[in-house]
C-alpha cells in the first residue's frame, strides 16, 4: 500500500505549492500599496484636516501626560501640514520649559520647529545659550537652521 506516491497525493501537493504562491504574491502587492504614514494623509477631506488640527490643539492643553506627548508626536510629525494659532506655539514652548523627561523636551523642540512659526524658532534661538544639555542644543540648532534655510536665511546672522 502505497500513500505518498499516489496520483491524488501529486496533485495535492501541486496544488498547495500553487496555492502558497499565490497567497505569497498578494501578500507582497498588499503591502507594496500600503498607506505611507511618513507624509500628510491624503485621504483625508479638508473637514476632517480641520478636525484632527483641533484634536491635536486641545491634545497639546490636556492634563493626561500621554494624550500631550501624543499631540506633540503628532505635530513633529505632521505640523507641516497644519495651521497652529500662537497660543498653540506658547503651549509648546511652555512645555518644553516645563518638561522634566528629556525626551519630551527634544519632542517639543522638534514639534515648535514644525510648527513653522517665527516666534517660536526666535525663541528657542535665544533659549539655545541657556540649554545645558548638548543633545538638546544640538536638536535646537538643527530646527532653528532648518527653519531658517527653507524661509531665506536668518537675518540675524552677519552674511
Amino acid at each position: 500500500m502505497r500513500i505518498l506516491g499516489t496520483e491524488t497525493s501529486l496533485l495535492t501537493r501541486i496544488f498547495t505549492g500553487l496555492f502558497s504562491g499565490v497567497l505569497a504574491v498578494l501578500l507582497i502587492s498588499t503591502t507594496a500599496f500600503a498607506q505611507d504614514t511618513n507624509s500628510a494623509d491624503t485621504l483625508l477631506s479638508p473637514a476632517q484636516w480641520k478636525s484632527f488640527e483641533a484634536n491635536v490643539a486641545s491634545g497639546i492643553r490636556s492634563e493626561n501626560d500621554g494624550v500631550r506627548r501624543s499631540a506633540l508626536g503628532q505635530i513633529a510629525k505632521f505640523g507641516g501640514y497644519m495651521d497652529f494659532t500662537h497660543d498653540d506655539v506658547i503651549v509648546v514652548v511652555r512645555s518644553y520649559r516645563e518638561e522634566s523627561v528629556f525626551r519630551n523636551r527634544q519632542l517639543a523642540i522638534t514639534a515648535i520647529g514644525q510648527m513653522n512659526n517665527r516666534w517660536g524658532i526666535e525663541f528657542l534661538d535665544m533659549l539655545r545659550a541657556t540649554e545645558t544639555s548638548d543633545q538638546l542644543k544640538n536638536t535646537m540648532i538643527s530646527v532653528i537652521d532648518a527653519y531658517w534655510e527653507s524661509h531665506g536665511g536668518n537675518p540675524y546672522k552677519d552674511k
